[in-house]
């Protein structure tokens, strides 16, 4: 744990499936679907038969411009999709134990919180209210308001924005080896808290600055 967390770190921003609720995401069936979308598109299928759902709507959007593809066309594709999944999802989420805790405790003691998610505008905004999130964030940050998900780190970069502060005054916390990159990619000190997408084991390969147990041990880090 770094000894200048406490007086550095400005603002904490969190992903949300794995890490503020649980994973319930059907990852494997979403990117089947997706991919027979996209080749209705006029897509080549095999250029995209090696990449994790995030991954494959970056390159989509990429490739919509070789193609001659309205980029609008494609979101609305993507996430007619992806809206469907999260819907899903949705029905099974349920907090981390001591989510809200953690934010209100964040929120006492005068540190920006943020939401920077994958996931879309439709069913975040819907969890947001159920679980008496919404007025814990300071900024939120999807799927919608992003040309590229994450491990792209722009949608760090957006809430950071947002808040107006110093890439060196934010903390990322998130699941995944996804998470780690975004951040890395963003230039912003990240944390992972164990047991939700990704393992250990895959996690220590890209050496987060953190890797926690609980989310409560982000308030040992403040």
């Amino acid at each position: 744990m770094s000894p200048n967390l406490a007086n550095s770190c400005k603002a904490l921003l969190f992903d949300f499936e794995g890490t503020l609720v649980d994973f319930q995401w059907n990852i494997d069936e979403a990117v089947e679907d997706l991919l027979g979308a996209l080749a209705a598109l006029g897509f080549d299928h095999g250029v995209f038969s090696k990449y994790d759902y995030a991954t494959l709507f970056n390159r989509a959007m990429e490739e919509s411009k070789l193609l001659g593809l309205p980029s609008e066309v494609v979101l609305e594709k993507i996430g007619e999709v992806y809206d469907r999944f999260d819907m899903d999802a949705a029905k099974r989420w349920t907090p981390k134990d001591n989510a809200k805790y953690v934010l209100e405790d964040l929120v006492k003691k005068g540190i920006f919180t943020g939401l920077v998610t994958n996931a879309g505008r439709k069913a975040i905004s819907m969890l947001l209210e159920r679980f008496d999130f919404k007025r814990l964030m300071d900024v939120v940050i999807t799927r919608n308001d992003v040309s590229r998900l994450k491990p792209q780190g722009e949608s760090i970069l957006k809430a950071i924005h947002a808040l107006k502060v110093n890439k060196r005054e934010a903390l990322f916390v998130g699941d995944s080896v996804t998470d780690i990159k975004a951040a890395q990619d963003a230039g912003v000190d990240v944390a992972v808290v164990l047991g939700g997408e990704s393992n250990r084991r895959d996690v220590e390969k890209y050496k987060p600055k953190f890797i926690l147990y609980s989310l409560s041990e982000i308030l040992k880090l403040i």
